[in-house]
């Protein structure tokens, strides 16, 4: 959705559980770990992680996993739509702007 040097946003709409990763890989290189904040704008679904309690993403709400946790899994209830913003994973140019 948005990609900038400071930060990425990307929307995403689940149906079926989906495992994401605070990980990125630069070019092939090191992995990168990043924050990873969500926020939900409709549904609802549970956040979990190996380790962690399970949390509730539902809309309006929001839940940061932080960049220690490297794999955790959205399971919609139903049906999630969520924002997920995090750090780029390596050099990005600024977005093109329209005035």
């Amino acid at each position: 959705m948005i990609v900038a040097p400071y930060f990425t946003v990307d929307l995403f709409e689940l149906k079926e559980p989906h495992v994401f990763s605070t990980a990125a890989s630069e070019n092939g290189g090191a992995a990168k770990t990043s924050v990873q904040v969500l926020v939900a704008v409709e549904g609802c679904g549970v956040v979990e992680a190996q380790g962690r309690d399970p949390v509730t993403l539902a809309k309006g709400d929001a839940v940061v996993v932080p960049a220690a946790v490297q794999d955790f899994t959205v399971r919609p209830q139903w049906a999630v739509e969520f924002l997920k913003a995090s750090l780029p994973s390596g050099k990005v140019p600024e977005p093109a702007v329209r005035l």
